[in-house]
C-alpha cells in the first residue's frame, strides 16, 4: 500500500501545468457554462489529490468494517464458550446436591 502512495505522489508532484493546458482547461468551461449540465474540467494535479484524498477516506472505511467484523467475533466466540459451559455447570450442580465432592467429566 505505501508503494501505491509513494507512486501518486511522485506523480502529484511531477506534474506541471502549462499555459497551454490552462486556456484548454478554461475553453472547456466556457463551451459549457450555459448548459444544463456545466462541465467543471481540472488540471491533472487537482484530480490525482482528490484522489490520494478518497484513499484517505477508503482507509478510515476498511478499519471501521474490520473493526465491527472483529466485535462480531468476540461476540459469537462468547456466546459459543457460555453455551458449551452451560451443561458442565448443570452436572456440577447436580453431583453436588447429590453431595459428591468431585466432578468427572
Amino acid at each position: 500500500m505505501n508503494a501505491v502512495f509513494f507512486c501518486l505522489y511522485f506523480i502529484i508532484q511531477n506534474v506541471k501545468l502549462t499555459a497551454r493546458q490552462l486556456k484548454r482547461h478554461k475553453r472547456i468551461d466556457d463551451a459549457f457554462v450555459k448548459s444544463s449540465y456545466p462541465a467543471k474540467s481540472e488540471p491533472e494535479q487537482a484530480f490525482l489529490l482528490r484522489l490520494v484524498s478518497f484513499l484517505g477516506n477508503l482507509k478510515l472505511f476498511l478499519s471501521a468494517i474490520c473493526g465491527a467484523v472483529t466485535f462480531t467475533l468476540l461476540l459469537i466466540t462468547t456466546n459459543v464458550f457460555s453455551i458449551s459451559v452451560q451443561p458442565r455447570r448443570e452436572r456440577l450442580e447436580f453431583s453436588r446436591l447429590s453431595g459428591s465432592r468431585t466432578v468427572k467429566s
